[in-house]
């Protein structure tokens, strides 16, 4: 059975299991795709949904595309494992188990990577939909906001921590380069959104009494 055919508490249950898998890696893409979703909901019950549709759809995409991703990280992961448990006792043998790592290695950094830019590209629907978000679902929009801060962290650590062991440096930079990048300029820009949702709900009075 996949991750992604799992009830939510047995996916809890399985990261939190005496296992490699699942990890980090699709623990991020979860929480981008529950950010999405949450924008899908917000995106549905705008005054206007058709106003939206082209968003809607944008978004639908995006989100599976994440829930894909969780399995797919998990994979990944269990490929860099297999690879690093082949013989190695000739130089033939040496070379084909180094090759097939380093193979490994690079999914298992472009598979978080794509986490992170997919997550981050949901950016611009957010702000598009935040004028027109009901009052009572501003909240939503926020919690949104936080999900895609941390699958876009989450996913940088993953990136992070397999980019470290890829030879070809070359190739290496450039991705954790794009993924920096992506990660600072997304960061920033949903912190605000959840600063505005924030003070747009304000302190209740009685917290002060």
């Amino acid at each position: 059975m996949s991750l992604t055919e799992l009830s939510l508490e047995s996916f809890i249950n399985a990261l939190s299991a005496r296992e490699s898998v699942p990890g980090g890696g699709s623990a991020a893409a979860s929480a981008g795709a529950m950010g999405v979703a949450l924008l899908l909901m917000v995106a549905k019950y705008t005054d206007d949904s058709g106003k939206f549709k082209s968003i809607i759809d944008a978004l639908e995409d995006e989100k599976n595309s994440l829930i894909l991703l969780i399995n797919r990280d998990a994979e990944a992961f269990k490929t860099v494992m297999e690879a690093y448990k082949l013989p190695k006792n000739t130089d033939e043998e040496k070379k084909l188990r180094e090759e097939k790592v380093q193979a490994a290695l690079r999914e298992a950094a472009d598979v978080p990577y794509d986490t992170l830019r997919t997550s981050a590209l949901a950016i611009k629907y957010i702000e598009m939909l935040e004028s027109d978000c009901k009052k009572n679902m501003i909240s939503d929009l926020g919690v949104s906001a936080s999900l895609l801060i941390s699958a876009i962290e989450s996913a940088y650590l993953n990136v992070l921590i397999n980019v470290a062991l890829i030879r070809d440096k070359e190739f290496a930079q450039a991705l954790l380069t794009d993924a920096t990048s992506i990660k600072v300029s997304s960061i920033k820009i949903l912190e605000h959104i959840f600063k505005r949702v924030e003070g747009s709900l304000g302190s209740p009075s009685w917290i002060f009494d």
